[in-house]
């Protein structure tokens, strides 16, 4: 179990951050209930996969809102495979059509460089 800051270290992602994405229903810390009760919070191993799924997922141009759908899928209990799959697959056709719009802007920018090449 991690409190926040020790979540932030591991998962190189900050604080505020870490609050937003629990306030967004994406991640879920525990308080301990033990003898001497406290308020601070505490994270598990999962809490870090989850916060490196979000990650990756921004890292390529998805929505919060895509992100959080995505989120809810994956480790959601309530969806059928059928519906799982469905989503995956939805989410997947959009990183292809994303891939799709950066190759072209990659071959522009090449032409473009070319082009200023010419007048070197």
């Amino acid at each position: 179990m991690y409190l926040i800051n020790q979540l932030a270290k591991l998962s190189k992602v900050s604080i505020p951050t870490i609050k937003l994405y629990e306030k967004l229903g994406l991640i879920k810390g525990k308080k301990n209930s033990g003898v001497r009760n406290t308020q601070y919070t505490y994270y598990d191993a999962e809490t870090i996969e989850r916060i490196e799924l979000i990650e990756e997922c921004r890292s390529v141009g998805m929505t919060m809102p895509e992100v959080t759908k995505l989120i809810k899928v994956w480790y959601g209990q309530r969806i059928s495979n059928a519906r799982r799959t469905l989503v995956l697959k939805e989410k997947l056709e959009i990183l292809h059509q994303k891939e799709q719009k950066i190759n072209d802007i990659q071959k522009r920018v090449n032409i473009l460089l070319g082009e200023i090449s010419k007048f070197s």
